[in-house]
């Protein structure tokens, strides 16, 4: 499977701590539910091979909440 990052999913479960659990957690929670599965999937497809530490878990966080925030735009449309 492979996803909007261009990995493919990881062949084992990752074994993650409570706060880096927490980490992924809020991350996720700005984001629309219709993507939030999807985004876990891709955390750990970034996770995967990686040592696991609460950095590693964090950028992993971000990188796959970026491919799935929608951000608004709040520039008027006379903006440019």
């Amino acid at each position: 499977m492979k996803f909007p990052c261009g990995a493919t999913m990881p062949s084992r479960p990752l074994a993650l701590t409570d706060q880096q659990i927490d980490i992924i957690r809020r991350a996720a929670e700005p984001l629309p539910l219709r993507d939030r599965s999807a985004f876990l999937e891709t955390v750990a497809e970034l996770l995967n091979g990686q040592e696991l530490g609460d950095g590693a878990v964090a950028r992993a966080a971000a990188e796959a909440q970026r491919l799935y925030r929608d951000v608004p735009d709040l520039r008027g449309a006379d903006a440019d």
